[in-house]
C-alpha cells in the first residue's frame, strides 16, 4: 500500500484528508512541519503532501529538506492562498511534483498521489 505523509497545521484538514483517503493509502499525518520531517525520516514514505503556509516552516521549505535527503521522492504542495512569489522561487519547478489550491477535488488528489508514487 502506498504510504502518504500529509502535513497541515489545521487539524480539520488532517482529519478530512485521512477520512477521504484511508481506504486507498496508508496515511501518516502531522500538524507540524518539524514533526512531519521526523515522521518522513522514520518511515518509508512514498509521497509527501504538504500545506504551504504553516508556522515555523513553509511547505516549500519542508519539500526542500525532503528532496535534499531523498531526491527521488515526489512532493505535492497545497495552498489556500495565492502566493505569486512562490512561482518565482528558482527551485519550485524542480522540487514540486504538483501544486494544488485548496480545496482540492478528492479524485484529482487520489490520481496525483498514484502518479507521484510511481
Amino acid at each position: 500500500m502506498i504510504k502518504v505523509l500529509y502535513i497541515d497545521d489545521e487539524p480539520i484538514n488532517l482529519n478530512l484528508f485521512y477520512m477521504a483517503f484511508r481506504k486507498d493509502f496508508e496515511i501518516f499525518q502531522s500538524p507540524s512541519p518539524l514533526e512531519g520531517l521526523r515522521i518522513f525520516r522514520e518511515n518509508e514514505i512514498d509521497v509527501l503532501v504538504t500545506d504551504q503556509k504553516m508556522p515555523y516552516m513553509t511547505g516549500l521549505e519542508v519539500i526542500r529538506q525532503v528532496k535534499a535527503e531523498r531526491p527521488e521522492k515526489n512532493c505535492i504542495l497545497l495552498t489556500a492562498y495565492y502566493d505569486p512569489g512562490l512561482m518565482n522561487d528558482p527551485e519550485f519547478n524542480t522540487i514540486v511534483f504538483k501544486y494544488l489550491e485548496k480545496p482540492f477535488r478528492k479524485e484529482q488528489m487520489r490520481q496525483l498521489i498514484l502518479e507521484a508514487s510511481q
